[in-house]
């Protein structure tokens, strides 16, 4: 019997734990552009994180989405690091719940990727970074091989 692969899971906790980071810097930026501070990452007219961290579409039900996009990075670090661990509860967990996470984490970034160009008009590279961070736990909970909750495939 050959040894399931963890790398894909090794992958998504990777980019969950750069997501993560991202997101909290950028939870820092918000805070900074609403208290009059200019971020490190105002570089231009259109390359502008204080105008998106300012505009309307940066707070959802009163909270940053920086700080949404940090709880859903952490809950996908805790999914990919519980799967690298052994005595999984069934052989495809938790592969389907980072397929989902990653999923709608990816389609929310092409939703705010389309926002920030055509209604915000500038673009924040920490957000984008975010983006790809969310779009790497998708690729990798779709090539995340199914195996037996001993770890081998039959």
């Amino acid at each position: 019997m050959a040894t399931t692969s963890s790398r894909p899971l090794k992958i998504a906790a990777a980019a969950a734990a750069a997501g993560l980071a991202l997101a909290l810097l950028l939870v820092h930026e918000h805070a900074l552009a609403h208290a009059g501070g200019v971020g490190f990452c105002t570089l231009s007219e259109f390359v502008n994180c204080e105008r998106v961290a300012t505009s309307r579409y940066s707070v959802v039900l009163g909270l940053p989405l920086a700080l949404w996009g940090a709880f859903a990075y952490g809950l996908a670090l805790v999914l990919a690091l519980a799967g690298l661990r052994g005595g999984r509860p069934h052989a495809t967990w938790p592969a389907g719940l980072l397929f989902l996470l990653g999923g709608v984490a990816t389609a929310v970034a092409v939703v705010l990727a389309f926002v920030s160009e055509f209604r915000v008009g500038a673009l924040c590279l920490l957000c984008a970074a975010s983006w790809v961070a969310s779009a790497a736990i998708f690729a990798a909970s779709i090539s995340r091989p199914y195996g037996t909750p001993d770890g081998h495939t039959d």
